[in-house]
């Protein structure tokens, strides 16, 4: 799928493409991921006519039951809310919020006070993410998921959704 559009989400289907012309970063966003979407995906950019410069990728799709799929949680105006989620012991954690178009953005880390991890055991950490002042704005939803980075590559696999409501 090609972009086409520059520093504008653009979707086709459960897949949207931004293509940051600041950054120099092309994100690729699959919702709803089933095992159909494993294969080898090609991420690069057309140099002339004749070359193109690109990555190979290999996506698989696995299913892992012991991660929530799905939590609600509740909170009351201006009070504080304390949100869990666990992640392989090997990878970073992922916080994000939903916007409209159902890509997940980066918090703004005043809205988070605190982000802590803790491991549970040898395979997992427990991350517990504190949000501050619980304002309407809050309300919404939010994923967690583990990060990983190659070279040129960030996989960032979202695997708990948490509906945050207010009371």
């Amino acid at each position: 799928m090609n972009p086409g559009v520059q520093d504008e989400w653009m979707e086709n289907g459960d897949v949207s493409l931004y293509d940051d012309t600041r950054a120099g970063v092309l994100m690729v966003f699959f919702r709803e991921l089933k095992a159909a979407d494993a294969g080898t995906y090609r991420c690069g950019v057309n140099v002339s006519h004749y070359t193109e410069r690109f990555t190979e990728l290999q996506l698989s799709v696995k299913h892992d039951a012991k991660y929530p799929k799905s939590v609600t949680e509740s909170a009351h105006l201006g009070e504080e809310v304390n949100i869990t989620c666990q992640i392989p012991e090997e990878h970073e954690v992922h916080f994000c919020k939903e916007d409209d178009n159902h890509i997940c953005q980066n918090i703004s880390s005043s809205k988070v006070t605190q982000m802590n991890g803790s491991s549970e055991r040898n395979e997992e950490r427990v991350f517990t993410v504190i949000i501050s002042n619980v304002s309407v704005r809050d309300a919404g939803v939010y994923w967690c998921g583990a990060e990983t980075r190659d070279t040129y590559l960030t996989f960032i696999s979202l695997n708990t959704k948490i509906q945050l409501k207010l009371i």
